[in-house]
């Protein structure tokens, strides 16, 4: 009896050690699209030096701690309708999805050299 209390305490130990790790891989996964997608809106706006530093750690802030997407949205809609650039919200979810395969594909090939 108290074998088999001990394989499930042992199971229940590694499942949350498992969920604890895909937990701290997601979190990884969404800074890293963060930096991406703020790294584009830099670009497309022609942010330059400090200005560009300032504006994609703002952008990765708003995204992190609020964890909305929507307000993100709005802002980065706000700022390229005030800078004459053209596109939609429909574009910048597009966009937001590049970031995230590609924030996926970078942490995963890290934690895989890392092993």
């Amino acid at each position: 009896m108290e074998d088999s209390m001990n394989g499930f305490a042992e199971r229940r130990k590694a499942f949350e050690a498992k969920y604890h790790h895909d937990d701290e891989l997601k979190f990884k996964i969404h800074a890293k699209c963060c930096h991406f997608f703020a790294l584009w809106v830099v670009e497309v706006l022609q942010f330059k030096g400090k200005n560009a530093d300032l504006y994609a750690e703002e952008i990765i802030v708003i995204q992190i701690q609020q964890a909305n997407f929507e307000n993100l949205l709005e802002k980065v809609l706000r700022d390229f309708e005030k800078a004459e650039v053209k596109t939609s919200s429909h574009r910048l979810e597009k966009k937001w999805e590049k970031c995230w395969d590609q924030a996926h594909a970078y942490i995963m090939t890290k934690e895989k050299d890392n092993l």
